[in-house]
């Protein structure tokens, strides 16, 4: 007597369910669960300083279930999230508190960036979530603007007169970068307070290597301090380019500590 094809499969599925539970996943019931699919990185490229850089991506859920995101955070308070929603008069951008994605749906988002690191470097906002994915239940998209324009860089990237240095160095150096327009000229370079600083405008040394994110080298600034007493050190300093002074944002500080006579050598 023959037996049925049916059969046999049917037989051979039923005997597959105790591997299945035991490793964790019931066969039969596999694709209910939601599948997250997202971006691994977005990169926006080069961005001005100052402006609002906007990322868009989808999340897309290719389980068998509603796919549940919430708790939603930016690494950085230069940055907002928003869900982009249909209502009656169209699309629009909405501020995302939680959001639910049915079974082979996507949802579009949008992170708004004010590009505020200092120019020449790079930033990175990480948007992070919860999900009711169990492969992914902490989720995190990294969004990377390759290198931040508009003003030259400096190397070092603050003024520091450092009190542990022996012998005590009044005088610190700035190597400047061009930043993406090798055509800019220092013309130069103004201390606040005044009075507590001399600054110095000179070229580049010569051989000086480009940096890996600003280029060529395009001059350097000297800062000596006008006196030595000691305490702390404070100020800043605009570089000067083409005539132009940039915005207070992009100033430089000037820190540190003048010793005392007292304070012990190494």
């Amino acid at each position: 007597m023959s037996i049925s094809k049916s059969l046999i499969i049917g037989i051979g599925l039923f005997a597959l369910l105790p591997l299945g539970w035991y490793l964790g996943v019931p066969l039969i019931h596999a694709n209910r669960q939601p599948v997250l699919m997202a971006p691994e990185v977005l990169e926006l490229g080069n961005r001005k300083f100052g402006t609002q850089a906007i990322a868009r991506f989808s999340i897309q859920n290719h389980g068998g279930s509603p796919l549940t995101l919430d708790s939603f955070g930016t690494s950085c308070s230069c940055s907002d999230l928003h869900m982009r929603t249909k209502t009656a008069k169209g699309a629009s951008w909405t501020v995302v508190p939680s959001v639910t994605i049915e079974p082979n749906s996507s949802v579009e988002f949008a992170v708004s960036i004010g590009v505020g690191a200092a120019p020449g470097a790079s930033q990175v906002v990480i948007v992070s979530g919860k999900t009711n994915d169990p492969n992914h239940p902490n989720w995190e998209l990294p969004i990377r603007i390759a290198r931040v324009t508009d003003w030259v860089t400096s190397e070092p990237t603050a003024v520091v007169f450092d009190s542990t240095q022996v012998p005590f160095q009044p005088i610190q150096k700035l190597i400047i970068y061009a930043n993406g327009d090798d055509t800019r000229q220092i013309t130069g370079a103004k201390p606040f307070p005044p009075e507590r600083f001399i600054t110095r405008v000179q070229p580049a040394p010569a051989g000086t290597p480009p940096h890996p994110t600003a280029g060529k080298a395009i001059g350097l600034i000297e800062v000596e301090l006008k006196s030595l007493p000691p305490g702390p050190v404070w100020g800043q300093l605009a570089i000067e380019v083409d005539g132009q002074l940039p915005d207070e944002k992009v100033h430089l500080p000037i820190t540190g500590e003048v010793p005392s006579a007292e304070t012990p050598t190494k």
